[in-house]
């Protein structure tokens, strides 16, 4: 069971509440480099105590592949912390700012992602080092976390590089990012019963700082 709601918008951002059966998710949207950073900051001054140990929901949204050689740029970046979530609208961004880049290269986070070949056709070679998922994020959440996510091909197959989101799209990424995050920290904490543990693809992704996830920013 997942909502979006609108609550609030200006010139550089959109912040929306996503929910998430009993989770709420503060979403923000922006193509603004300015505001991209001032999240980061927020995020590392909130969880400063704890840095060395922060996890990071990660994921992004591309144009659709319809041909099998086709490929796209990355439109959005999602990164989730806890219950806020950032989704940048790279496509859209006059420049990647320095602090996105150091905190994607930061050694003491830990990025937890998937990496299914139904979104992105060279998703070997840019997850350098990792494997692939078998298993999606839907079967994942609801191994891992006991929880239904809706992932509606409709909506994956939209147009990203829009300069403006639809509620639907902006749901759709900030739980991507949300749930890959709420599994890292399960896994992360060992809070996940042995029989499920034993029964996950050996995919997802579980990593240190993104010297390979530089495809999402540096191929921009």
């Amino acid at each position: 069971m997942s909502t979006v709601n609108i609550k609030s918008s200006c010139s550089t951002h959109n912040i929306y509440d996503v929910t998430f059966h009993s989770d709420r998710i503060q979403t923000l949207v922006t193509n603004s480099p300015s505001v991209v950073e001032s999240w980061i900051s927020e995020i590392e001054l909130t969880h400063r105590s704890g840095l060395k140990n922060l996890i990071v929901g990660l994921d992004t949204e591309h144009h659709p592949n319809f041909k099998r050689n086709d490929k796209h740029r990355v439109a959005t970046l999602q990164l989730c912390v806890g219950n806020r979530c950032l989704i940048f609208q790279i496509f859209q961004a006059s420049y990647i700012p320095q602090a996105l880049k150091n905190f994607l290269l930061n050694d003491n986070y830990s990025f937890v992602g998937q990496c299914d070949r139904s979104e992105n056709s060279d998703c070997s070679s840019a997850w350098t080092g990792h494997e692939g998922v078998e298993a999606g994020l839907k079967s994942l959440s609801e191994k891992v976390l006991k929880k239904k996510i809706e992932k509606p091909k409709e909506i994956q197959r939209s147009n990203w590089d829009d300069r403006s989101l639809s509620p639907d799209r902006v749901q759709y990424a900030c739980l991507d990012a949300f749930v890959s995050y709420e599994i890292g920290r399960t896994l992360k904490t060992g809070s996940l019963s042995s029989s499920s543990s034993s029964s996950l693809s050996p995919g997802l992704l579980l990593m240190g700082s993104l010297t390979a996830l530089a495809f999402a920013i540096y191929k921009s």
